[in-house]
């Protein structure tokens, strides 16, 4: 199983895109403003994931472990 996917907003496209691993290695993607971010995007359906809701329970799990609820 792979990890929480990077997503970033295209702004040509206008609108959200998940990265390729290894596409871009920021240390943004790292943060918990990134998980609730990406967590706000998965709930809003503004991106097609057929992982949605493993990605959600990730998010989840990862933001408990650092003490943190969304």
């Amino acid at each position: 199983m792979k990890g929480i996917h990077h997503v970033v907003y295209n702004e040509i496209r206008e609108s959200f895109q998940k990265l390729e691993d290894g596409e871009d290695n920021s240390s943004w993607f790292d943060t918990a403003d990134y998980l609730l971010w990406y967590l706000k995007i998965l709930e809003s359906d503004y991106l097609y994931l057929e992982d949605r809701n493993t990605q959600k329970e990730m998010i989840l799990d990862e933001l408990s472990k650092r003490g943190l609820k969304a």
